[in-house]
């Protein structure tokens, strides 16, 4: 999917692309806004915007390790109304892109999306 996107923003230049990161890269969804492709690179806690062939990197996301001690962060990214928002693993919330270095604790209100931007891991039930 990863080599899709990025085929797909390099066809202008051809000129193939690399992530800015040792791979495997792990995530879920990538998105495209535009000219813009957002790129959850979870087991590295940042994802990566490439527009006209460059990269952004956006850092700071919280990671934890999963299953057979993988590293777990941002693994999907979508587009919303005026801002894309970031779905974490290692913290289980969901972050908009305007406030993704924000050290607010809590849930937000989210006008694109009128729910929490947080989300709760599920509760275990004894029994």
């Amino acid at each position: 999917m990863i080599a899709i996107a990025l085929a797909a923003a390099a066809a202008a230049t051809s000129t193939p692309l690399k992530l800015p990161a040792d791979a495997p890269v792990i995530m879920d969804y990538l998105a495209v806004d535009g000219d813009r492709v957002w790129i959850p690179a979870g087991n590295t806690g940042k994802v990566f915007v490439l527009t006209a062939g460059r990269f952004q990197t956006i850092d700071g996301f919280a990671t934890k390790k999963g299953r057979n001690d993988r590293l777990m962060g941002p693994s999907a990214v979508t587009i919303g109304e005026g801002a894309a928002y970031v779905g974490n693993r290692g913290d289980s919330r969901i972050w908009p892109s305007t406030r993704v270095r924000s050290r607010r604790r809590g849930p937000r209100k989210c006008p694109a999306l009128r729910m929490e931007c947080s989300t709760s891991p599920p509760r275990r039930r004894s029994g």
